[in-house]
């Protein structure tokens, strides 16, 4: 599926350049890197690049490249159709995803839902994107984190995976995006991240803070203060499983609670959330 990068492309057919010096350009906000450019073949490629195993061609290079070009370059409409219908296919949002192995395909998978969160972002902004193409990106940008497997967030050599991160970036753009309602539910959303939340990797690399924008975004479409304790209740109910397990599910359980507990003081919002974690958490500390 990956291509070696170091491809070269035409301009106008005269002058070779290869794409990454194009999109080195692009990262330092040069002049008019893509003057002359064929938006759609750039894309193309990069798309093909989306997760590659090198950091600094996925991350730096493609990942940048695709925020420059969805939040500062005028796009055509078919073009951004084709990279959205491309991005939430079986060759990368769900790429191997039925396999369940761990292995490079979750960079695939990962950077796939980063670039769809762009464009959902952006779309909220200025709506351009027609419901047939909307709405099933928005329904897979729920579907992603419940079906993701592979939690690594740091992989030596390779990067960032960073799949629960990423993939919570997307759905906290989903849940913001006006057409939110018309394909799930508040509650729907909140069994996303309990299932990432219950799981017996241990998250290190920061998740429980990126999870913190899909709650944002759900306080705004309606949860409540009640809910969201109620949720939390259930969220620290693990059922019975060997200890170790038990053990890496706690600590996932309990960051993430001390982590909200700090926003939520710090937003000044949610006293009955709030105060059910004070007292039963961390004056009880029912969880170690």
């Amino acid at each position: 599926m990956l291509h070696l990068f170091y491809t070269k492309i035409t301009i106008k057919g005269t002058l070779i350049l290869d794409y990454q010096i194009i999109l080195e350009q692009l990262a330092n906000d040069e002049l008019n890197p893509l003057q002359n450019i064929d938006i759609e073949n750039l894309i193309d490629y990069m798309i093909e690049n989306i997760g590659n195993p090198d950091p600094y061609i996925r991350d730096t290079l493609v990942y940048f490249g695709f925020s420059k070009l969805l939040l500062k370059h005028p796009i055509e409409d078919k073009i951004l159709h084709k990279l959205l219908t491309i991005c939430m296919d079986d060759e990368h949002l769900f790429y191997k995803i039925d396999e369940q192995i761990i292995d490079d395909s979750v960079f695939t998978r990962s950077f796939s839902a980063l670039v769809i969160a762009l464009v959902l972002y952006q779309d909220a902004k200025t709506p351009a994107l027609p419901k047939d193409i909307l709405l099933p990106t928005l329904t897979a940008s729920i579907n992603y984190l419940k079906r993701e497997y592979d939690y690594r967030g740091y992989v030596e050599q390779k990067g960032w995976a960073h799949s629960v991160a990423h993939g919570s970036d997307l759905l906290a753009d989903a849940v913001a995006h006006p057409q939110f309602e018309n394909v799930a539910t508040i509650e729907e959303c909140l069994c996303v991240l309990q299932k990432c939340l219950h799981t017996d990797y241990a998250f290190i690399d920061e998740e429980d803070d990126r999870m913190l924008p899909v709650l944002d975004m759900l306080f705004e479409k309606g949860l409540s203060d009640h809910q969201l304790k109620q949720w939390l209740i259930k969220l620290h109910t693990v059922e019975d499983m060997d200890e170790l397990k038990k053990a890496r599910m706690y600590w996932n359980v309990k960051k993430f609670t001390m982590t909200l507990y700090v926003h939520l003081i710090r937003t000044n919002n949610h006293t009955e959330t709030k105060d059910w974690i004070y007292s039963t958490i961390i004056l009880n500390e029912n969880i170690s």
